[in-house]
Order: C-alpha cells, then structure tokens, then sequence
C-alpha cells in the first residue's frame, strides 16, 4: 500500500499532466485558426493575444510540472535521471516563460507575413517561432536559461518544442501513474 503522501504527490502530478494537456490543446486549437477566414484584421490582435498566452500557458504548467517533480521526494521515480537529457529545454522553457511573465516580454516572433508591432511579431498567414535571443533584454540572474533559450528555442518553430514538452511528462509522469 502506497504512504498517504506520496498517493497524494502522485495525484497532483497527474493533475499537472491534466492542466498541461488541456492548456496544449488550447494552444493547439488556435493555432489552428490560423488560416481561419473568420481571422481578419480587425480581430488579428485579440488572437494573435489568444495564441501568445496559450503557448505560455503550456511553458507554466511544464515550469510547475519540472519544480514539483523535481522537489526531494518528488512523485516521479527517475524523474532527476531524466530531466539531463531534456534539461536545456526545460531551462529554455522556463526562460521564455519567466520573460514572458515577468517582463511582459513577447518570446515569439513570425516567419513571413503581416506583423503586429503592437504584440508580436505574431502574424498570420505564417508559423510561429520563438524569437531570436538577441531581441529579448539580458537578465544576468537567468543567464544559465537565456543560454538554454539560445541553444534549444531561439529563432525555432513554437509548436514542436511545446508538443516536446507535453511528450516527456507524459512519458514520466504517465508510465509513473501506471507502477503502484
């Protein structure tokens, strides 16, 4: 029989897993809507503020996924194993998650198309990138992230890295719920 406190522990990193995957499926769901025709330029900024806050979203709930689980007597058994392999996307994760929040910075940019000057560049008619290193503000306190930013995010497409994220807790955090 499993100690209370840890059935507990491994209950909130499934909830985690849950709120993860609802807030990709937003992300997923509007980045859909990006070749919509209901999408015109008059409602552009209202989205474009959607798929930006989405996309975060998701970079949230992995930051608080990575902390809980890799808190001493975290719920995930090989958890601290594993986090090397993925640990510069989650550092660049969490960077672009804290300029976002904490410097109201936009971390995204477009490939081609219209630009909103105002937000992005966010655009539609284009994909989604992560915006290049050199136009986010240095923070000494989060260079060991910004590097990781660099090296694993920084001028790449926004989708494959949050599907990679939501990927690997899965994986943990999934195949942990299925071992007693």
């Amino acid at each position: 029989m499993m100690d209370p406190a840890d059935e507990q522990r491994r209950q909130a990193a499934l909830d985690g897993l849950h709120l993860l995957r609802l807030a990709h499926e937003r992300w997923s769901a509007t980045q859909r809507e990006l070749g919509s025709p209901e999408l015109t330029p008059e409602n552009r900024r209202e989205f474009t503020l959607r798929l930006y806050g989405d996309a975060i979203n998701v970079l949230v709930w992995a930051r608080g996924l990575d902390d809980f689980c890799s808190a001493k007597n975290g719920p995930v058994a090989g958890y601290a194993a594993a986090r090397p392999g993925m640990a510069a996307t989650l550092d660049g994760a969490r960077f672009a998650c804290a300029h976002a929040i904490h410097q109201l910075g936009v971390t995204a940019q477009a490939v081609s198309g219209l630009v909103d000057p105002l937000i992005g560049p966010l655009t539609t008619r284009s994909r989604v990138r992560w915006a290049a290193a050199e136009l986010l503000p240095d923070d000494e306190r989060r260079a060991r992230g910004r590097t990781s930013y660099t090296q694993t995010l920084a001028k790449r497409d926004i989708a494959p890295t949050l599907d990679r994220l939501v990927d690997w807790f899965e994986h943990l955090i999934g195949s942990a719920a299925d071992t007693p």
